[in-house]
């Protein structure tokens, strides 16, 4: 299957769940209560296996199940979402123990979840949240306010996100899941435009210990954004099923209704404009399932193919519900209506996880975070710039090494036949386990030595770009590559690497992606290497450091 189609049996399953939404789910959304939990909802999607199947899925099958859903009951969505956003942090980072006490009753419709990361304070800057962790005997006190939180105050727990290490932006805060009966902990609903359960989380010194942490201590920012970058393309999906369903209820409208002699469909200024709901529409579908698909296959670019396909997806439906409320005309209005629903509904999810223009953000920093990680033309392929002053003496050798003809093959350092021959050459001994993307040992002999300093994900400006390892992992090699190349090398010419990751299980999780990017920008002659753990870096958003050393012929 590729990003761009889905199998029949896919396609057949999006219908059913339609059907499901429209004649099971749809008449249990009516009988809530609004801005509540609706708890006898929850119960029908988790006996229909929903809810399990949502946490057991990849990115693609959210994404169908939430665009289907949405088609034929937004309610029914909702509440999917909301219990995927709350418990993904679990699946993702629990213990054994947290599985074991919280998923069952998710899965089952019992527990409701809840996502406790925007703050009065921190809403679209999550990193900048207050929510204070202090520490007790026994572990942490937690005190401050949440705001904005889905199924608050009615969930049964909430994963929390507060700041235990103050002034380390996001690299300290941690995850912690509370369960609501927790002393100190209280809340109140807010009135939306769109009666969905949101309220506020009081915390008065809420006690939590070790036991309660999800993932590590001052790592829970990771845990919110691998959460989001799931989840971010499915909330396009929701706003594409949005999109479909005001789109169905127009073309039936302008098929139907007569004005001026005939059906408005055969009247251009209309039929134009249902054209352009639907190309808007399918464009972004297949925009969220492009991201989907490669957040699955484990592609690069993650966080810049959710951001886009968010942003266009929520975008692109609050103008075709628009417009259908337009093409509609007053009857849209009435309290009731399936397009006055949507209209109330549309909005929002322009605004949470990650507003418009947060997305749009993500998408520039990420599309300058790849432009500086593609290494520099050697000096060589430049055209040659007229200098005034006198040459530094190295620059004839360096200009003579520049001249010469390198190949595609390496030659050893007796080959006389090589065109640009290396001063090393790489081993791997039968004895030893055969090396993935590094080699156990490399002889150099003669040459000059170029040691390069550590490189972070820093661009010109001297800012960290890059939300995700694999994003920085990217920039610094790239700048490891430029600094090389400023001073006469090239790749192959790298004889030491050593890797400095301040997560290494995050840097094993992404072993084959990082081995793409090191092939893809520094090619397959790999250096001996390493890969050392370390607390923190100098860079303080930086999540890994590359330095190394080179012997140029």
């Amino acid at each position: 299957m590729t990003a761009f189609s889905l199998e029949p049996e896919q396609t057949a399953w999006c219908e059913e769940l339609r059907t499901l939404a429209e004649r099971e789910l749809r008449p249990l959304a009516e009988k809530g209560r609004p801005g509540r939990v609706n708890r006898p909802l929850l119960s029908a999607l988790g006996d229909l296996g929903l809810l399990g199947r949502m946490l057991g899925s990849g990115a693609l099958d959210l994404c169908l199940l939430r665009e289907s859903l949405a088609r034929g009951c937004t309610e029914a969505e909702t509440a999917l979402a909301l219990q995927g956003l709350g418990a993904t942090p679990i699946v993702q980072a629990g213990t054994p123990a947290h599985r074991e006490r919280w998923l069952p009753e998710v899965r089952a419709g019992r527990a409701v979840a809840a996502f406790a990361l925007s703050e009065p304070g921190a809403g679209s800057d999550a990193a900048a949240l207050a929510l204070a962790a202090e520490p007790t005997p026994a572990g942490w006190a937690l005190t401050g306010e949440k705001c904005w939180i889905s199924n608050a105050p009615e969930a049964d727990f909430a994963v929390v996100f507060a700041r235990t290490t103050p002034g380390a932006g996001s690299r300290g805060i941690t995850a912690f899941l509370v369960p609501a009966d927790r002393p100190g902990l209280t809340g109140s609903a807010l009135d939306m435009l769109s009666p969905h359960p949101i309220g506020t989380l009081e915390f008065d010194g809420v006690p939590v210990t070790a036991d309660d942490v999800l993932g590590e201590p001052d790592r829970g920012f990771h845990v919110a954004m691998n959460t989001l970058n799931l989840l971010r393309p499915s909330v396009g999906a929701f706003a594409v099923g949005m999109a479909r369903a005001a789109l169905d209820a127009t073309v039936d409208h302008t098929a139907r209704r007569t004005a001026f002699g005939g059906p408005l469909s055969d009247l251009q200024a209309v039929s134009h404009q249902v054209a352009e709901m639907a190309t808007r529409t399918e464009a972004a579908r297949l925009l969220v399932y492009a991201a989907a698909a490669a957040y699955d296959a484990g592609e690069g670019g993650v966080p810049r193919r959710a951001a886009m396909a968010k942003l266009y997806a929520t975008e692109t439906a609050q103008y075709v519900v628009d417009t259908a409320v337009q093409l509609h005309g007053a009857r849209a209005l009435r309290r009731g209506h399936l397009l006055e629903h949507l209209y109330r509904e549309v909005r929002a999810p322009r605004i949470y996880e990650g507003a418009s223009e947060v997305q749009r953000a993500i998408i520039a920093k990420e599309l300058y975070a790849h432009a500086a990680a593609e290494p520099s033309p050697p000096e060589r392929d430049r055209p040659a710039a007229r200098a005034s002053r006198t040459p530094h003496p190295a620059a004839g050798r360096r200009a003579d090494r520049a001249r010469r003809p390198r190949t595609a093959g390496r030659g050893c350092p007796d080959d006389p036949g090589a065109a640009r021959m290396s001063p090393s050459h790489r081993i791997n001994p039968a004895e030893l386990s055969p090396p993935t993307g590094f080699s156990h040992a490399v002889v150099a002999t003669g040459g000059h030595l170029v040691f390069l300093a550590g490189q972070t994900a820093l661009d010109p400006q001297g800012k960290v770009v890059g939300d995700t390892l694999p994003d920085q992992f990217a920039v610094a090699l790239g700048n490891l590559l430029t600094a090389l190349h400023a001073a006469g090398g090239a790749p192959a010419d790298l004889t030491r690497v050593t890797v400095y990751a301040t997560d290494v299980d995050d840097y094993r999780s992404h072993a084959p992606e990082l081995g793409r990017i090191w092939r893809r920008l520094a090619g397959r002659d790999y250096p001996a290497m390493a890969v050392i753990g370390v607390a923190r870096l100098w860079d303080e958003q930086a999540m890994v450091e590359i330095d190394g050393i080179a012997v140029l012929p």
